[in-house]
């Protein structure tokens, strides 16, 4: 590649243009789980109500984003803190009814973060974007990542949503599995590496994530 740069990780962001579709399997899928004592409700007002509500469930939540995505490339432990700062911003452009918890035994085994894509402007009632998507390790609770995604995505059709973009998902990582059961590739990323002379260290390495756009978001 020129200029000394190599390519490290791939990622592509997928469009949902059927947001009622549900997977046959998901009949079996919400039995075993509720078999299970495994229960999912979308948020409620009240926990995004304020930044102290909101700090509680961030805080419930932390432990499981955290056991989720630790083996993900490139991940960086967060401490509560660090991650209640990143994510209360958030606060003010979530809609309750788009964001679903999983919990088992009072603990949060899943989790999917869902907004409004806001770029959209005026119409941003139309297209859902679902940022995160946690659910605990284990055989357990195979199959609660695609019964939350469902739901999220249903309501949101009932909201008047009309497409869902799945966003930037590794290559490799199981949530692309997931996707391509509702979604087409959209759009593709690719995360750039180049080792950098530095006088004190010997060597810096520079990163730049380059979107290679493989489509556009169109009225149907």
């Amino acid at each position: 590649m020129q200029a000394g740069f190599v390519a490290i990780a791939h990622y592509h962001s997928a469009l949902c243009t059927d947001l009622g579709q549900t997977d046959p399997r998901l009949a079996r899928v919400t039995a075993r789980l509720a078999a299970q004592g495994v229960t999912w409700r979308s948020l409620t007002a009240a926990e995004l109500a304020t930044a102290a509500t909101f700090e509680l469930l961030l805080q419930a939540l932390h432990p499981l984003i955290h056991t989720s995505f630790r083996r993900n490339f490139l991940f960086t432990p967060l401490s509560q803190h660090e991650f209640s700062r990143r994510y209360q911003p958030l606060r003010a452009y979530l809609r309750p009814e788009l964001c679903w918890l999983a919990t088992a035994a009072g603990q949060a085994v899943g989790f999917l973060l869902a907004l409004p894509d806001y770029s959209q402007g005026e119409r941003a009632g139309e297209t859902l974007v679902v940022k995160t998507l946690a659910v605990r390790p284990g055989r357990t609770y195979a199959g609660l990542g695609a019964l939350l995604l469902a739901r999220s995505q249903q309501q949101a059709q009932q909201l008047g949503y009309r497409r869902a973009i799945h966003a930037l998902m590794h290559t490799a990582n199981p949530s692309r599995c997931l996707s391509d059961r509702y979604a087409e590739p959209w759009r593709r990323y690719v995360l750039l590496s180049r080792q950098l002379a530095n006088a004190t260290t010997g060597s810096l390495s520079l990163k730049i994530p380059l979107p290679i756009l493989t489509g556009g978001l169109r009225e149907r």
